[in-house]
């Protein structure tokens, strides 16, 4: 008989073995959908930070980039520029390039350049992380004009909406990940189980170990609110899990 429900195991499986065994004894399946609401619960705070963070990027440090754009035409999938060429576009602050405007020819890669974007009449090559540019051709037969306004104005929409449009990419992330740690924990659970002489199955195990790693996962999300960071949280919310996952 079931006394407890998937509402009860953020508290109760902090401290209640009972919980443990009846979750590994009298419950079916593996938990998953839990695990998944736990964590689209659990990174809404992330989430929440993410988008003061670029809310204040878009709103405080990037106007005073977009004001020094040119206009922007692309015509039939070819760009031209309102402005005398190379034209600069410098980091207000180190007054260093952030991005190149050449249609001419004359830049035709970022390589020993500090820029991080190059415009050029056929693409934009961009840094993504590394020193290595990756191109966005623009498509034949594409028409359209890039303003300071229009920069704006796109850059305004990103602002509303990126958390909300990340937000399910981070969770599934997170979930996947969650459940590769679950798997390993229900083995090490199995061996737990064999050195006691206790017979359980892997399923069971498995729900075990959704519930062994709730409390690090509660109170890494504690924590993380709290703005404390613990060097090497997601090692030290393994090895509690471990811990619980032998404690059930």
């Amino acid at each position: 008989m079931r006394h407890f429900a998937p509402i009860h195991i953020p508290v109760l499986s902090f401290y209640l073995k009972d919980l443990y065994r009846e979750v590994s004894t009298e419950w079916r399946g593996t938990c998953f959908l839990y695990l998944f609401v736990l964590l689209a619960v659990c990174l809404l705070p992330d989430m929440a930070n993410v988008h003061r963070a670029y809310s204040a990027y878009v709103q405080n440090d990037l106007p005073p980039i977009i004001a020094q754009l040119p206009e922007i035409s692309i015509r039939n999938g070819v760009a031209s520029i309102a402005a005398p060429q190379p034209y600069f576009v410098n980091d207000p602050r180190t007054k260093k390039p952030l991005i190149i405007l050449d249609t001419t020819g004359r830049y035709t890669s970022l390589k020993n350049s500090e820029a991080i974007c190059l415009v050029t009449a056929t693409a934009v090559l961009v840094k993504l992380g590394g020193q290595e540019a990756v191109s966005f051709p623009f498509e034949k037969g594409e028409h359209t004009s890039i303003t300071r306004h229009t920069a704006a104005a796109w850059l305004e929409t990103s602002r509303r909406y990126a958390a909300a449009t990340f937000y399910p990419v981070v969770v599934a992330s997170s979930f996947i990940f969650r459940v590769i740690q679950v798997l390993l924990l229900a083995l090490a659970g199995v061996l737990f189980a064999n050195t006691r002489g206790i017979r359980l199955p892997y399923l069971a195990q498995m729900r075990i170990a959704v519930v062994a790693i709730t409390p690090g996962i509660i109170v890494l999300t504690v924590l993380d609110i709290a703005g404390l960071i613990i060097p090497y949280g997601p090692l030290w919310l393994f090895l509690s899990a471990l811990a619980y996952q032998y404690f059930g």
